[in-house]
């Protein structure tokens, strides 16, 4: 009679192989066409609307923990490792072809990287304690700004072209408390900085900002999770004042509508929507409820925004393919 028992290698490689397509995370480019999304095994590059997978890429060695696109035309991502066995250290970023299948180049971090976003010449990588902005034409030089930021384990930020496209605007927790710091980067100027102040947002810590498509609006909520605020970010005035709820919640993602009349979060169990211009009291709408109203699809694909919750998961949409042309990427 053969024995049930397995070896703790057999388990390892079982629950890898079992977990390999667990979603890391997700994530979409600037007009919200694309989405791009990080596995414990690879990437997976797609159009919004109507979906169609471009790309899916295995990378051998382990998990990407983010992903970034940073030119379209020439389909290079950035990536950075994740999950329970990463790809590489986290503190490099890897660019990579994911039509050539190659990689184009890196950029070894002081610290671990967290999150970053890409607009025009601009890379803006946070870590945990500090934001590092560098020129993407000049990846072999340090990077031309740093600030310090309030701890933010998260990678906290937002990155938007204005209306005009002379300027990219970046916004991301300060280093005080609560605190919201807003960049204005020129487009037409190498590594210009034009505008750069910061304003009380929270007495908590930040928990969530996210810009409006233009970057004239910027919302945020903190660790308390009852509040969200809507901020003109060139002033830092205060807009509007929407309250969630009474009880703490983790609000884990914020957006707002491509014309600035609605403004929605996620929390752990609830989807929240508001109105702007009548501050009105929230739609709610459960996010692990199947028939959730045509009206809420609609507002997640002109938003452009990722907004992540219990009951989401692209895995349940998107049918998985094995691929065997990426067995060394990453060496």
């Amino acid at each position: 009679m053969s024995s049930l028992t397995i070896t703790p290698q057999e388990q390892d490689e079982h629950d890898r192989n079992t977990d390999k397509n667990r979603l890391l995370f997700i994530g979409y480019n600037e007009k919200g066409k694309k989405f791009v999304g990080g596995t414990e095994s690879g990437i997976l590059v797609c159009e919004s609307n109507p979906f169609m997978e471009i790309a899916m890429r295995k990378f051998p060695d382990g998990g990407i923990g983010f992903v970034e696109i940073i030119n379209e035309k020439e389909s290079i991502v950035a990536l950075v490792g994740g999950g329970s066995h990463p790809a590489f250290e986290l503190n490099i970023i890897k660019f990579y072809n994911y039509s050539t299948k190659k990689l184009t180049g890196q950029i070894i971090c002081r610290q671990k990287v967290v999150s970053l976003k890409s607009r025009d010449q601009y890379i803006a990588v946070a870590s945990e304690e500090q934001l590092f902005i560098y020129n993407i034409k000049k990846l072999n030089e340090s990077p031309f700004a740093t600030y310090k930021t309030s701890p933010n384990p998260k990678g906290l930020m937002s990155f938007v072209r204005d209306k005009m496209g002379s300027k990219c605007i970046l916004a991301f927790p300060d280093e005080k408390k609560g605190c919201i710091r807003i960049i204005n980067l020129s487009t037409t100027s190498t590594n210009k900085i034009l505008k750069d102040h910061a304003f009380v947002a929270h007495e908590g810590s930040l928990h969530a900002i996210t810009c409006n498509s233009l970057g004239s609006l910027v919302a945020s909520a903190s660790d308390n999770g009852t509040l969200l605020k809507l901020f003109d970010t060139q002033s830092g005035r205060k807009l509007h004042e929407f309250r969630r709820g009474k009880k703490k919640s983790t609000i884990h993602s914020i957006a707002i509508s491509h014309d600035d009349t609605y403004v929605c979060c996620v929390s752990s169990s609830t989807l929240h929507v508001f109105s702007v211009k009548e501050d009105s009291v929230p739609q709610e709408a459960e996010t692990n409820n199947a028939s959730t109203p045509n009206s809420y699809a609609s507002f997640f694909t002109k938003t452009g925004s990722s907004l992540i919750g219990a009951g989401y998961d692209v895995f349940n949409i998107v049918q998985t393919e094995e691929t065997e042309a990426d067995l060394n990427i990453m060496e």
